[in-house]
């Protein structure tokens, strides 16, 4: 069993699906993490529910405690 925050330092610029408790979805590339899951990414771009783009934010912080789940090694199709 790995701990969620060694998964996600492995993934370290790696590309990343994140959803948040607002309900918005953001991909990008995985630029750091913190020991509260705080997230920088860069290239991140808004999705919608069809996976979509709908606006670019480019270098982007995102708090832990708004993240609902992190999709890890993320393609799109």
């Amino acid at each position: 069993m790995q701990l969620p925050l060694t998964v996600l330092r492995r993934c370290l610029n790696g590309k990343i699906l994140v959803k948040l408790k607002d309900g918005k979805t953001f991909v990008g590339r995985l630029e750091s993490i913190d020991d509260y899951m705080n997230l920088v990414i860069s290239g991140c771009y808004e999705v919608n529910d069809n996976g979509e783009p709908m606006k670019k934010y480019g270098k982007s912080f995102l708090r832990g405690n708004n993240v609902i789940y992190i999709v890890t090694d993320f393609v799109e199709s």
